[in-house]
C-alpha cells in the first residue's frame, strides 16, 4: 500500500513538472500589446488611434475621440482660448482590457495642435519588453522618496512610464504597470541606465 501511494505521487509530481515546463516553453504573445501601442499602416508615429502628436489638430482630435468605439465620454479642458489645454475621457467598457480606465488619459493641446498623448495601462513592465524588446534608451529621476523611470522607444515615438519607492526591490519592476506618453518631441539621446538591487534615492 505505501509502494503504491509513493508511486502515485511520484506520478503526480512527475506531471505536474512536465505540465508546468510545457507552459513555460509556450512563446510569449505579445500581439494585444503590440497592436494597442504600435502604429497602425498607413499612420507614421507617433500615432494612436489615427490621433498624430505634432500633426492632429483640435478638431480633428476631437472628432476622433467621439467616434471612437472605445470613449463613452469626453471632456476638453481648454485655457487662454480654445487651442491650449488637454482633454480626457472616459472608456466604454469595450476597449481592450490592457487600459486602467483610470480617468487620467489625457490628449495635451498647444497652440490647437495635439502635443502629446497620456495613458494609463494594466500592462506590466515586464510583459512590455517581452512583447516590445528592450528600450532604445531609460532615464531614471528620483522625486519625494519615488522613482521615476522613463523608457524611451524611438521607433514608435512613446516613453514607457512607471515608479518605484524608495527602497523597494529593482525586481518589482517587472509587475509594475505603466503608462504609455507619445510625443513627437521624443529625443534620440539618452542614457541605459542600470537599475541598483533596490531602488535608492540617494543622489
Amino acid at each position: 500500500m505505501v509502494r503504491w501511494l509513493l508511486r502515485l505521487a511520484l506520478a503526480l509530481v512527475i506531471g505536474f513538472t512536465i505540465t508546468v515546463g510545457l507552459i513555460r516553453a509556450r512563446p510569449y504573445d505579445g500581439s494585444a500589446i503590440r497592436q494597442f501601442l504600435l502604429p497602425p499602416p498607413g499612420c507614421p508615429a507617433p500615432c494612436w488611434q489615427g490621433i498624430r502628436p505634432g500633426i492632429t489638430n483640435t478638431d480633428a482630435v476631437l472628432r476622433l475621440l467621439r467616434d471612437n468605439p472605445w470613449v463613452e465620454s469626453i471632456q476638453p479642458q481648454f485655457y487662454l482660448g480654445y487651442g491650449n489645454g488637454w482633454i480626457t475621457w472616459q472608456w466604454n467598457g469595450s476597449q481592450p482590457p490592457l487600459t486602467a480606465r483610470s480617468g487620467q488619459d489625457s490628449v495635451g493641446i498647444y497652440y490647437s495642435t495635439v502635443q502629446n498623448i497620456s495613458i494609463m495601462t494594466r500592462i506590466r513592465y515586464g510583459d512590455l519588453l517581452l512583447a516590445l524588446g528592450g528600450p532604445d534608451w531609460t532615464k531614471q529621476d528620483v522625486l519625494d522618496r519615488t522613482v521615476y523611470l522613463d523608457n524611451a522607444y524611438l521607433a514608435a515615438s512613446f516613453l514607457v512610464k512607471f515608479k518605484l519607492a524608495c527602497g523597494v526591490p529593482v525586481k518589482r519592476r517587472w509587475f509594475e504597470p505603466v503608462m504609455i506618453f507619445w510625443t513627437h518631441r521624443l529625443e534620440s539621446g539618452g542614457l541605459r541606465t542600470r537599475l541598483p538591487h533596490a531602488a535608492t534615492c540617494d543622489a
